[in-house]
């Protein structure tokens, strides 16, 4: 069924949406003033070494705003979040290449789907980019590069061999990857890396 034989018109589409959001709005209103009222108790009884309990403390109403700002934020630009999950080479990279239209994940016989990955659409972007929090990785190839000086990985695949050969060297992540190309070779990489610290862990567990 059409948007315009259900009667739903844009106009009507902006009035739900102006009213979610306006109540979205109220939500993180009151948050934030839970959150004063709180803080406000804790300084008073600060003699009395007492600290809030239960759902709301100052954390958790912070934590609760963040997620009703990227409601709001999703709301403001029409945005739909699509989860795509699936068992292994079940296809997920494939389909999400055909919906975007582009090459952006990695599809291989291997695992190509470790970790999470958020793909979101921008209309005003041509080159795709892909943005990410290089510095705990980072740290955490300084111990696998130094977890491979005393593992030995029996009959490593060819992308394996490349990705210790990457770490030994010293190479590291970027915050920031453009092209396909890039996002590519930077998501399989990423992936093989999960695969490596999984065989780590087993021959460290056998031994």
């Amino acid at each position: 069924m059409s948007i315009a034989n259900n009667g739903m018109t844009k106009l009507a589409l902006n009035g739900y949406k102006d009213d979610a959001i306006k109540i979205l709005q109220t939500q993180i209103s009151m948050l934030s003033d839970i959150e004063s009222d709180i803080l406000s108790k804790e300084e008073e009884s600060k003699n009395y070494d007492s600290k809030s309990e239960g759902i709301l403390t100052p954390e958790t109403c912070k934590e609760f705003k963040q997620v009703l700002k990227g409601e709001v934020h999703k709301l403001q630009n029409f945005d739909v979040v699509l989860a795509v999950v699936g068992t292994m080479k079940a296809g997920k990279s494939t389909t999400i290449n055909a919906i975007v239209g582009r090459e952006i994940l990695p599809n291989r016989n291997r695992p190509m789907t470790s970790l999470p990955t958020l793909i979101c659409h921008n209309k005003e972007q041509t080159t795709p980019k892909l943005n990410f929090n290089s510095q705990p990785i980072n740290k955490f190839l300084v111990e696998v590069k130094s977890a491979l000086r005393v593992c030995s990985i029996e009959n490593p695949s060819p992308e394996i061999v490349e990705l210790i050969e990457f770490i030994q060297e010293g190479f590291s992540f970027s915050d920031t990857y453009n092209g396909e190309t890039d996002i590519f070779d930077f998501l399989q990489r990423l992936n093989d890396l999960v695969r490596l610290a999984t065989t780590i862990n087993s021959i460290a567990d056998n031994e």
